[in-house]
């Protein structure tokens, strides 16, 4: 199992995606360009800005909803012990769309999971430390 800025528990989502997954605050959000193009502007990597905004643009009021919701209402912690495979978790330190603290629970659920913190990443740490993402992802599949 490998993760990648995975909330555990839904109260670990940014303020306003909890808030984006009531259909009134929802149906504004989706409607509005502005608030769309604020939106991916704060939270996706600045070379991936145009992509994100197509791909906001694409998706149906519903499925917007239903993802965030969804999310929000996500509680982990019972199930995680059933985890027994490799288990690889990987966080940004300065995530700004799931609490990075997120890999304590994660830690404390499946105790044999690898977590790593990038030091220097947000939500993406694909984009953020490419490199280096890469070399641990590598490190894992080799030993698993």
């Amino acid at each position: 199992v490998g993760v990648v800025g995975s909330p555990i528990t839904g109260d670990s989502l940014n303020i306003f995606l909890q808030l984006a997954g009531y259909r009134p605050l929802a149906a504004v959000a989706h409607r509005s360009t502005l608030l769309k193009r604020m939106f991916v502007r704060r939270f996706a990597p600045k070379n991936w800005y145009a992509n994100h905004i197509r791909d906001v643009s694409r998706t149906t009021l519903d499925s917007f909803l239903y993802s965030i919701a969804s999310l929000r209402e996500t509680n982990l912690v019972p199930n995680l012990h059933r985890i027994l495979v490799p288990t690889l978790g990987i966080y940004g330190q300065f995530d700004n769309v799931v609490n990075p603290n997120q890999n304590r629970l994660l830690q404390a659920g499946v105790p044999h999971a690898q977590i790593e913190v990038f030091d220097k990443s947000k939500h993406f740490p694909m984009f953020d430390e490419t490199e280096k993402c890469l070399q641990i992802i590598q490190s894992f599949l080799a030993f698993t």
